[in-house]
């Protein structure tokens, strides 16, 4: 007994130091956009849309209405083998709007599947320096194409930041964990160790794409972007990360925990690629609440101070990361967001080790 309470208090004074370090990060370590002093060059916005009918039209919408200049940015978007009204949609935009263009993608080029071979045989057609890569479900603002060019730096893959839409608590809480994990994912790069890549809003040197082999030439995977973003650091390329407001996109969080599940087990494939010490992170954070729980059963009191102490610190972190943004979060969402952290995880590993294929957007995996 004593050396399991030796054991738990291990386990959740780690994580008390962990989220103590991050606040310390966010707070004093950041490093900030900077401004790369070019001409404006040519972009290509490439979007691989699957069963988006309910979404495509407020995307298409949104990027019409980028402050970039017309003449240097062209959208390619790729009908990713749809069985809804997703590509006669995305086709109503291409007349009124010279620039916007439509692909129906059947054939597959190399090991390229689904959205990487789309993303693919899109890159061949594009003519712009830069790639601008977003989904179909994603909303972007007037500034963001100018902001993600602008702030490059001498990065040759740039992620952008995403906040997740809806009014549903399971929504909230999605954005929570978003911006949470986009804020770790930032501190961490900053020190000069990038971890991923965020495919749903990236900007890609189309030279950097090119030496890698592009799409068609990485393995398959269900999370391309990682993959992408393995051999571009493989090559030698920079990677940083744009934490602001400029570089926002938003998309609509999942509505169900069962769709939210079949989203976790397609990105737990990719999360296995992370480096060791921090895949020990995030199962040490996942450890915290089953910790305080157990701890409660012997010292009731001393778990409780523990768990409103890791709430405050945590409390003041998310705050933070929000304020950034001028984002608003509400105090009862930062109370819940522990708990669902912690069943979300545990239900997400018992699902992925389930002989249950994915289905994401109406294809199985």
């Amino acid at each position: 007994m004593i050396f399991l309470i030796f054991l738990l208090f291990g386990i959740i004074i780690v994580n008390l130091l962990l989220t103590l370090v991050l606040l310390w990060c966010w707070k004093f370590r950041q490093k900030p956009a900077v401004l790369s002093h070019s001409k404006l060059p040519k972009l290509s916005v490439l979007i691989a849309a699957r069963n988006e009918e309910k979404h495509i039209d407020s995307c298409l919408t949104s990027l019409t209405s980028l402050r970039y200049p017309k003449d240097k940015i062209e959208v390619l978007v790729g009908n990713d083998g749809s069985n809804d009204q997703t590509l006669s949609k995305i086709r109503s935009y291409t007349g009124p709007n010279s620039n916007i263009q439509a692909y129906d993608i059947h054939e597959q080029v190399g090991e390229a599947r689904a959205k990487a071979n789309v993303l693919a045989q899109l890159a061949k057609k594009a003519t712009g320096e830069y790639f601008l890569v977003t989904d179909g479900d994603v909303k972007v603002l007037p500034g963001w194409a100018n902001y993600m060019i602008e702030h490059r730096g001498g990065a040759s893959l740039v992620n952008g930041t995403t906040i997740i839409e809806g009014d549903s608590l399971l929504q909230r809480l999605q954005n929570i964990e978003w911006l949470y994990a986009q804020a770790l994912i930032k501190i961490i790069t900053d020190t000069g160790i990038p971890i991923t890549a965020m495919g749903n809003n990236m900007l890609i040197a189309r030279l950097a794409y090119k030496q890698v082999g592009g799409y068609e030439s990485l393995p398959s995977s269900v999370t391309e972007d990682h993959e992408l973003f393995i051999h571009m650091r493989k090559q030698g390329q920079q990677v940083i990360n744009l934490f602001e407001k400029g570089a926002l996109v938003t998309t609509d969080g999942q509505k169900t925990f069962s769709s939210l599940l079949h989203q976790r087990k397609r990105w737990i494939k990719g999360v296995f690629q992370l480096p060791v010490w921090l895949l020990m992170i995030l199962f040490m954070q996942t450890l915290f609440l089953p910790s305080i729980i157990l701890l409660s059963v012997f010292l009731p009191e001393l778990a409780i101070s523990f768990f409103l102490t890791k709430e405050i610190f945590q409390g003041l972190l998310i705050y933070q990361i929000f304020q950034k943004l001028d984002q608003k979060v509400k105090l009862v969402d930062i109370l819940w967001y522990e708990f669902y952290g912690a069943v979300l995880w545990l239900v997400s590993i018992i699902f992925y080790l389930l002989p249950i294929k994915i289905n994401w957007k109406g294809r199985l995996y």
